[in-house]
């Protein structure tokens, strides 16, 4: 009878410490994955630099249309499409834009940045034309539904 006292003390007192356990456990868990979230994002943001801010009267887009339709899930798709031509004297590497979303009434409510040129398009030389896509599989709620405002915000030169 003493033996089974002895267990069943020990079995009920400190029911508190493997709650305890589980909770710190959840806890560091949580904090790990945080700080892999925010060490995977890249705060820098695109900088227009004073030479491809001087570039920009050389950028020519063209035949800019936009589609939205909703998915099975409800959710917007967006593409917009286009062309750019660099009618300047140098090669382009990339091209980046902020795509300024607005509500109703005309308040920026998102940000996103879209490349027009990027390496998998290729370069885009003196006096050629490609056509970009940009593709959004999410929009911010609350969209104007009309073309985001397109703002160059990063240009990077080839040789």
């Amino acid at each position: 009878m003493l033996e089974q006292d002895k267990r069943l003390k020990e079995s009920t007192a400190a029911p508190w410490k493997p709650i305890l356990l589980g909770v710190v456990a959840i806890g560091a868990a949580a904090g790990v994955l945080l700080y892999l979230q925010q060490a995977g994002q890249d705060d820098s943001q695109a900088v227009l630099t004073d030479a491809a801010r001087a570039y920009l009267p050389n950028l020519d887009l063209n035949n800019v249309t936009m589609q939205a339709r909703d998915d099975a899930l409800g959710q917007t798709l967006l593409e917009i499409t286009g062309e750019i031509t660099n009618l300047g004297e140098r090669e382009l590497l990339v091209v980046e834009a902020n795509c300024v979303f607005r509500d109703v009434n005309g308040t920026e409510i998102e940000r996103q940045v879209a490349a027009l040129v990027s390496e998998r398009t290729g370069a885009l030389s003196p006096g050629d034309t490609q056509t970009f896509r940009m593709a959004f599989d999410s929009v911010p709620e609350g969209w104007n539904q009309i073309v985001p405002d397109l703002f160059i915000a990063q240009i990077q030169f080839g040789e």
